[in-house]
């Protein structure tokens, strides 16, 4: 008796979660056993009435180290007959993209649960219990006990909308949440898989990453290593040993549209919840999905550019870089004047901190022997999206020939002149910036931190 009512119990908490989106007029007339029935039919049909099939948000644990939290893009399209085909490209397939053909069914488990029936090297990899190639350290390759992802392959089903926009599971013994939306018919999983996983290296740098902060409508959170896909959260002003929460993310395309959705919901003071952000392409920015006053934000320009400045690092004009036809021109004369000069050619030019100031330097010469011709600036301004330098002068006899020439002079001037400063694609990845020269729409071209 007491386990009729116990699975009674919750079906009837399953049905309340999903009454409003499935209206059947005689489920109640039915019994427990036949409204679960009723219930993975539906489920099971609008899994498979995604004809391009879904992206899966698949996280194996609650964990907050890597590699079991952590979140990988996961792709699967159902058919009829039990058949599922998934795809992957991450690390537990050497970051090759990986394509297997199982069996997948739904059980009436005390409610519905997505099961992949039988082995799909596409998610059993992370249900497997053995010692993870990836993991360890030089002193001790076998870190992990044989243990693997400890992640699930079987699924209580959540939230299945009839709509299909998305479906929401849980592992039946991590209870770490998987989420799926659905793609469009003809979409092909490795193309999904590369592109997603582009717009998140663009949007957030494993190379020279940066901080980002979480701005909500009552406080502000920060990040710690948010490019790793698994960030630290804290509170802005607090101690981050002390107070930060490791929470992970996934960047996903759906109706056209990049989402970050982290896998544990970020809670306001109000008591309501936020998941998820969706890009705005055209004000640059990650917009609340559940709240829109919610943003994640990028860091501060000119603070970032000084930051990097005062570590060592330097900005730098190369013989690919990206400019203007104007500036092109500029360059390439430059180049002639110096290889003219010092019987060398340039590799490229940086600007950089010397003993606390800005300098240009040319740099020639290759291997391990790199050499530079320094120009020192006297003065810089750097502030309110805008930056300009003072005068310049050199020390050396080459470098004051150098200087005399007219490109020379004209990339002075140019540098001399306010230029406003932005991100080369988005705001979130500064480490390649644009300067357009206010007084010429002709003079811009692309720096890169170095």
């Amino acid at each position: 008796m007491k386990k009729i009512f116990s699975t009674i119990l919750i079906l009837s908490t399953v049905l309340s979660i999903t009454s409003c989106k499935y209206e059947e007029d005689d489920i109640w007339n039915q019994s427990a056993a036949e409204r679960i029935e009723t219930v993975s039919k539906n489920y099971a049909e609008t899994l498979m009435n995604s004809k391009g099939g879904w992206a899966m948000q698949y996280y194996p644990t609650n964990s907050d180290s890597y590699p079991t939290g952590n979140g990988y893009l996961l792709m699967a399209k159902f058919a009829d007959k039990g058949v599922v085909t998934m795809g992957m490209k991450n690390v537990f397939s050497s970051n090759a993209y990986r394509e297997d053909v199982s069996t997948w069914d739904i059980n009436k488990d005390q409610g519905p649960v997505l099961s992949f029936s039988s082995y799909n090297t596409c998610i059993h990899v992370f249900a497997d219990p053995y010692d993870l190639p990836f993991t360890g350290t030089k002193d001790d390759e076998v870190n992990e006990e044989g243990k693997g992802a400890q992640g699930d392959y079987e699924f209580s089903m959540i939230e299945v909308p009839t709509d299909g926009n998305h479906v929401l599971l849980m592992g039946k013994k991590r209870n770490s949440y998987t989420y799926l939306t659905p793609v469009p018919e003809g979409t092909d999983f490795k193309t999904y898989i590369e592109d997603c996983q582009k717009v998140t290296a663009d949007f957030f740098p494993t190379t020279n990453p940066l901080e980002y902060q979480i701005l909500l409508p009552d406080s502000t959170i920060n990040t710690y290593q948010f490019s790793s896909g698994l960030t630290t959260l804290y509170p802005a002003g607090t101690d981050r040993v002390m107070t930060g929460v490791v929470n992970s993310y996934l960047i996903t395309n759906y109706d056209g549209k990049y989402y970050l959705r982290f896998r544990d919901a970020l809670k306001l003071k109000d008591g309501s919840k936020i998941n998820s952000f969706v890009y705005n392409k055209e004000e640059d920015v990650f917009k609340g999905v559940e709240n829109e006053k919610c943003t994640l934000a990028a860091p501060d320009m000119a603070t970032f550019i000084e930051s990097k400045l005062d570590d060592g690092r330097s900005w730098a004009m190369m013989n690919n870089t990206d400019m203007s036809v104007t500036y092109m021109a500029i360059y390439t004369a430059l180049a002639v004047n110096f290889k003219n000069i010092l019987k060398a050619d340039i590799k490229g030019i940086t600007l950089r901190k010397n003993n606390g100031k800005l300098s240009l330097a040319i740099n020639y010469g290759a291997g391990i022997r790199p050499q530079s011709v320094i120009f020192n600036i006297d003065s810089y301004t750097l502030e309110n999206g805008k930056f300009s330098i003072g005068n310049v002068t050199t020390d050396t006899d080459n470098g004051k020939k150098i200087l005399e020439t007219k490109a020379m002079q004209a990339l002075v001037n140019s540098l001399k002149q306010p230029n406003t400063i932005s991100p080369a694609t988005t705001q979130y990845n500064p480490n390649v910036l644009r300067l357009d020269n206010d007084n010429d729409a002709e003079l811009w071209l692309t720096i890169t931190l170095k």
